[in-house]
């Protein structure tokens, strides 16, 4: 599978194709689908990597949440090279402060933080193809202005 365009890729890309050419609208008129096309793309790779990456902290919260518990067993916990206490030495949790732990887990806030630029990457290409769609808009209005200057 195609990677997605990081945040920044993404937003360097729209500076350049969300330029005008005024002198040729009608070719500007025959870009608007083909950047439709690209943005589409864009956003299809973004919400897979999205969806596989939810996949992956799903199962790593889950998989935390068994180690937390002392459900796993010490090869598991090699082959994850964890430790095998996972409180180093203090109490194990109540079941009512296990969420404090899941949620504070260096692991599973680093998937988090990458799901949540996900996110915003999905919401940045969304905007970008909502103006694709209304681009016609300008383009009529361009026209309508050099109708007005030339007299019409």
């Amino acid at each position: 599978m195609k990677t997605a365009l990081s945040f920044e890729k993404l937003l360097d890309q729209w500076e350049i194709d969300c330029k005008l050419d005024s002198s040729d609208l009608a070719a500007e008129t025959m870009r608007t689908a083909v950047m439709h096309a690209k943005y589409l793309r864009h956003i299809t790779y973004a919400k897979l990597l999205k969806s596989a990456r939810k996949d992956k902290y799903d199962k790593l919260r889950l998989k935390k949440w068994e180690y937390f518990n002392g459900r796993l067993t010490k090869t598991e916990m090699d082959e994850l090279g964890w430790s095998y206490d996972p409180f180093n030495g203090g109490s194990k949790p109540m079941k009512n402060d296990m969420n404090a732990y899941l949620d504070t887990d260096k692991d599973l806030a680093e998937l988090k933080a990458k799901l949540m630029m996900d996110q915003t990457t999905i919401e940045l290409i969304e905007e970008i193809i909502n103006t694709i769609r209304w681009r016609h808009s300008s383009i009529k209005n361009i026209l309508e202005s050099k109708k007005f200057d030339a007299g019409y």
